[in-house]
């Protein structure tokens, strides 16, 4: 009688990580497991300025270019995007209350930054990647509302084409039912490096320390510096 295998079945999103097998999709792989949890230990789960510097630092450190990318960020949840697939959505002419209503009777919701003031010096940051032509959110979970059935996972990584980051590109995924839908701030000035949570800080510091010494147990490579 064979041997049954112990090989674990892993989730869709830390499966596309395991693809190809080299130094760049370790440290994603990492990013995947450990920053979350690392991260909530010293900051609150609305903390897309200090996770993009980590995750960002952590590439660099190993020689990977990365880059913050500032973006509008939507979540409709498994009710609205059920509705839209069957050609059901509210009209751009109903009035609040209207799309209110049209709203409770399907249980349709939605959640993002663009509900916030156009002069919000910052929506949310995530990581391009380069040597992953990806983009990595880290922290998308802030947007999870159980109660509008909106349950997202800790991480998500999207591909993208360089030359879309020249433009107002907008990306749309899929995970868990819900669509999040990304679109690139194009008259962004940077505003995320007058935060703390970018300038650096000892949590900051602890969480960059820990997916470090991570990466290099994993892979057995010692970063830059």
């Amino acid at each position: 009688m064979g041997k049954r295998s112990s090989t674990r079945r892993r989730p869709t999103e830390r499966k596309q990580l395991l693809q190809p097998k080299n130094l760049a999709e370790e440290i994603a792989l990492v990013v995947y497991d450990e920053s979350r949890r690392e991260m909530r230990k010293y900051f609150t789960a609305s903390s897309c300025i200090a996770t993009t510097r980590v995750v960002v630092d952590l590439f660099e450190h190993f020689g990977f270019g990365a880059a913050p990318l500032h973006v509008d960020t939507s979540v409709w949840n498994p009710a609205w995007v059920s509705a839209l697939r069957c050609g059901d959505q509210p009209s751009y002419s109903l009035s609040k209350e209207a799309t209110d209503r049209w709203m409770d009777e399907r249980g349709a919701w939605n959640i993002g930054t663009n509900e916030a003031a156009m002069d919000e010096p910052v929506r949310h940051l995530v990581a391009y990647i380069p040597a992953l032509s990806c983009v990595i959110d880290a922290s998308i979970d802030q947007f999870n509302r159980p109660a509008r059935k909106i349950n997202l996972p800790k991480c998500v990584r999207f591909s993208i084409e360089p030359e879309s980051l020249n433009r107002n590109y907008e990306w749309r995924i899929q995970r868990n039912g819900c669509w999040i839908h990304y679109s690139r701030v194009l008259d962004d000035r940077g505003a995320w490096r007058l935060s703390s949570d970018w300038t650096g800080n000892a949590g900051i510091a602890a969480v960059q320390g820990a997916l470090i010494r991570r990466v290099e147990k994993l892979t057995g490579r010692k970063g830059a510096g």
